[in-house]
């Protein structure tokens, strides 16, 4: 395993587009399309986090999330992790940023959808508090696989 690159995480400018793109197919079995990307970029309840690389080996970009949070709710969209960037903390680094990124935005409550088969991704959630709390059955279009679906509670019940 490669060391961990030195990364920085922020908002992904137009000019990244087609890394994020690259990432995305090589990431995906179905793809978003390129323009779904550049549309999140002008929606004003979204953000795509980019981990950029800082001078380590590897490419340029590292990985991105797509946070939306709307009101005091916050759904992750997709988040993925350049191919030779993987097993490296890169989706922690981001993942930790997205939380962050939500509380700072007034969101009480974070979820994201998992694939059932996906053992890695489920743990990573789970080691940042995530829990699952249900199923969409059949969601994913490729093989209509199920996704679970998880929360994580950034504000307790009852607090303010």
């Amino acid at each position: 395993m490669a060391a961990i690159p030195r990364l920085s995480i922020g908002d992904l400018t137009l000019d990244e587009l087609d890394l994020l793109y690259a990432i995305e197919v090589a990431s995906y079995p179905n793809p978003w399309p390129f323009d779904a990307f550049r549309r999140e970029l002008k929606l004003p309840f979204s953000r795509i986090l980019a981990a950029r690389n800082n001078g380590g080996e590897g490419p340029a970009l590292l990985g991105y999330c797509v946070l939306w949070v709307i009101r005091d709710e916050a759904h992750i969209l997709n988040l993925a992790v350049h191919p030779d960037a993987r097993r490296q903390g890169v989706a922690s680094s981001m993942l930790g940023s997205a939380i962050q990124a939500a509380r700072t935005q007034g969101a009480r409550i974070l979820y994201l959808e998992v694939r059932r088969s996906n053992d890695a991704a489920q743990k990573l959630y789970e080691g940042f508090g995530f829990k699952q709390m249900g199923v969409r059955p059949r969601y994913y279009e490729d093989n209509r696989e199920d996704a679970l679906v998880m929360i994580l509670e950034l504000v307790k019940p009852g607090a303010p």
